[in-house]
């Protein structure tokens, strides 16, 4: 009889896919990305990969919020990677010109910290500083581009004692 095992973690990305879809086709030029544009919900799929260079197929649900205003927002993720399940959230995210600032959560692991980064038009790139003194010195990236105003691709990765360092993803929401 097979067990199969359900580690949980959030590690990348949430961050991972931290902000999809955040822009438009039709942008202006001067246009940068911001919540309403890509509120909703986004469903996706694509790749993790383990620190043993092996790789396995992802499958994220990707929830994202306005807090009343276009630069303020949350984002939920969940996705299976193999046999883990990926939970997270980032949250208190502001937009301001071109920065990107706010907080991220691992809950399972219970690792919390700030997200840092620059928006364009098209892409987000943000760094995720941890809080606290176990997982202290590991760092996350995330990046995303936006494709169209329907498809983003997200790349979310970690550098932390976990045995999933990535996950890349295409998602969707039309």
């Amino acid at each position: 009889m097979a067990v199969t095992r359900v580690r949980s973690m959030w590690g990348l990305g949430a961050l991972l896919l931290l902000l999809p879809g955040l822009g438009s086709a039709e942008l202006s030029s001067q246009e940068l990305l911001n919540f309403e544009r890509f509120k909703g919900n986004w469903t996706g799929s694509g790749w993790g990969f383990y620190s043993d260079q092996h790789r396995e197929s992802a499958t994220c649900r990707v929830g994202v919020r306005p807090y009343g205003r276009p630069d303020r927002g949350g984002i939920d993720i969940r996705c299976m990677v193999g046999t883990y399940k990926v939970d997270g959230k980032a949250f208190d995210v502001t937009l301001q010109g071109a920065k990107a600032s706010g907080a991220w959560e691992l809950p399972v692991l219970g690792i919390a910290g700030a997200l840092s980064g620059r928006v364009t038009q098209t892409q987000l790139e943000a760094n995720l500083h941890p809080q606290g003194v176990l997982y202290g010195s590991f760092t996350g990236h995330l990046s995303i581009k936006v494709e169209t105003e329907c498809i983003a691709s997200a790349i979310g990765s970690i550098d932390a004692p976990t045995d999933l360092k990535r996950i890349a993803v295409t998602l969707h929401r039309c």
